[in-house]
């Protein structure tokens, strides 16, 4: 006989905090690629679905078990279709935690099942998040007009970005992005010295000599989800505190994120 679902009324959505509930999401989104990157990471994310749990239950409890009633709780809430599924997963997920040794193809199986399970939750939270900055990376890094090519391209390469946000001033004042493609292109035909005096320009000069920035069009982080959903998201999406305060970048939004 298959487990009564839980009363979704123990528990309200949101977190007691609202700008808990973008960490939360954060916080599943990292797990899951942990999972996807090392299988073997299996107890590393088990420990963020327990913290999840407390988070959520807003109570520290001594075992993954008992934030049980929590985490359902929140699929059921968020994402009832997947309740079943959920709770079945949930379980392979906490015996084998109880378990001492797990290596090899077990714990590659047992990770993928803990991933899908991350995300039922993130499916879950999704459905609750309505405003860009529910959903948005907030803390975005950002490059500096003076800024050296050589810096820019150091920040791209060791944090695999694509982009990287700048703001221009005049005559091009306004958020553009640095994309990869088009440094590469401005660099692509320069070799040694050329080469070395090229990334050692700044942003500014740069551009000057011939790089091509994107152009930004910011949004308010207090516009709709829905809103920007039939929009072109081929670049990432620049949030600005408002339209009022568009120099003030408070986060990035990209295709990967609505998903």
């Amino acid at each position: 006989m298959p487990n009564p679902k839980p009363d979704p009324t123990p528990l309200a959505l949101p977190p007691a905090h609202r700008e808990q509930w973008p960490a939360i999401l954060h916080q599943v989104r990292e797990a899951r690629a942990l999972l996807l990157r090392d299988a073997e990471g299996f107890d590393l994310a088990a420990g963020v679905l327990e913290h999840v749990g407390q988070q959520y239950g807003r109570s520290v409890k001594t075992s993954l078990a008992k934030h049980k009633p929590a985490l359902m709780n929140l699929i059921h809430l968020g994402a009832p279709q997947h309740h079943d599924e959920a709770n079945r997963l949930f379980e392979v997920v906490r015996e084998a935690r109880n378990t001492a040794i797990h290596d090899g193809a077990w714990v590659r199986h047992l990770g993928l099942r803990l991933a899908e399970l991350f995300l039922f939750i993130e499916t879950a939270i999704l459905s609750h998040m309505t405003l860009v900055k529910d959903m948005m990376v907030t803390g975005p890094t950002t490059a500096q007009p003076w800024q050296q090519l050589a810096d820019v391209r150091r920040t791209l390469l060791l944090n695999s970005f694509s982009y990287l946000p700048v703001l221009m001033a005049a005559p091009t004042a306004g958020w553009h992005l640095i994309a990869d493609h088009e440094l590469v292109r401005f660099l692509a035909n320069a070799s040694g010295d050329t080469r070395r005096d090229l990334l050692s320009k700044s942003v500014t000069e740069a551009v000057g000599a011939g790089l091509t920035l994107i152009k930004a069009e910011p949004i308010s982080e207090d516009q709709t989800i829905a809103s920007i959903r039939t929009g072109s998201l081929t670049t990432p999406l620049l949030v600005v505190r408002s339209t009022k305060h568009d120099d003030q970048l408070v986060g990035i939004i990209t295709a990967f994120d609505l998903l």
